[in-house]
């Protein structure tokens, strides 16, 4: 259905329509290169080619401003807590207490070798830990830590002193 040239831009114009698709230049009929369009000709006004990339708004629009976000703190749970569980920490997991990391360290060491020092360290440092955690059970957690950590090193020493008396 090309059957012309836009004046403007040069792309094929199609013999139906009053302007330009790819420009949205007006075309009247007598510059369509001699074809006339299908639209009956007793109209008296073309219709106002639209401006696809506005999507048929003003030009001078601006866009709204956007509000930055903002990240809402944690919220305390709808429920409360239950008897004998530890109170909301807003702060989140607390971090678990030194001793308790050595303590198991130490203790599955023990098993493996220098069962007798490493048992006796990782029995220290898990029962210190157990003490701290219990004074201040808001500071630390790691209670379960520190005694997989004795029971690992009394195993750990009890298993080479077994081997070295045998």
């Amino acid at each position: 259905m090309a059957t012309g040239n836009c004046s403007s831009c040069s792309k094929p114009l199609d013999s139906t329509l009053t302007f330009c698709w790819a420009c949205g230049a007006s075309e009247p009929a007598n510059k369509l290169n001699g074809a006339t369009p299908l639209r009956a000709s007793g109209a008296t006004s073309q219709p106002k080619p639209r401006n696809w990339l506005n999507r048929g708004g003003s030009t001078n629009q601006t866009r709204p401003q956007q509000t930055p976000f903002v990240p809402t703190p944690p919220q305390r749970p709808a429920f409360p807590s239950q008897p004998g569980q530890m109170p909301y920490s807003p702060q989140g997991n607390l971090p678990n207490h030194p001793g308790a990391t050595k303590s198991l360290t130490y203790g599955v060491l023990s098993i493996f070798c220098f069962g007798f020092i490493f048992g006796a360290i990782a029995i220290y440092f898990g029962v210190t830990a157990i003490q701290s955690i219990d004074a201040n059970p808001r500071v630390y957690q790691g209670k379960g830590l520190a005694i997989a950590g004795i029971i690992f090193g009394a195993i750990g020493a009890l298993t080479w002193v077994g081997i070295i008396f045998n």
